[in-house]
C-alpha cells in the first residue's frame, strides 16, 4: 500500500534520503522569491526494475504574476537537472492552476540510483 502523507516544508526534516524536501529547497531556489513552494504529497513507486517516490509541489505566486512569467518558468522547471544523491528524476509534469493565479502544481518521480 503506498505511502500517502501531507505535510508542509517545514515539518519535514533534511537529510541525504530526503528527495522531497531537497526538490522542494531546489525548486524555491531556481524560481525565486515571487513564489513559494509547498510538498503536499508523497508517494512510495514501485516498477518491476525500479523504485521510487512521486512528488507533488504547490507552486504558489507570492504576488500577482503575468501569464508569460509564469509558462516561462515552467518551461525552465521542466528542463532542470536536479541535484540528488542517490536518486534521480525520472519524470516531471507540470499541471496548470488558475490562470488568474500563476499558481502551478509539480508533479514529479524520483528514482533510486
Amino acid at each position: 500500500m503506498p505511502l500517502d502523507r501531507s505535510v508542509r516544508r517545514s515539518s519535514i526534516r533534511k537529510s541525504a534520503q530526503d528527495a522531497g524536501s531537497i526538490l522542494v529547497d531546489q525548486v524555491q531556489l531556481l524560481i525565486g522569491p515571487e513564489y513559494q513552494v509547498v510538498l503536499t504529497r508523497e508517494r512510495r513507486w514501485a516498477s518491476i526494475t525500479f523504485s521510487g517516490t512521486r512528488h507533488s509541489l504547490v507552486v504558489e505566486a507570492t504576488r500577482p504574476v503575468c501569464t508569460d512569467m509564469s509558462a516561462a518558468l515552467e518551461n525552465r522547471l521542466a528542463a532542470h537537472e536536479f541535484d540528488l544523491s542517490g536518486r534521480f528524476v525520472a519524470d516531471l509534469l507540470v499541471q496548470r492552476g488558475k490562470a488568474s493565479d500563476g499558481s502551478f502544481t509539480l508533479e514529479i518521480l524520483t528514482i533510486i540510483d
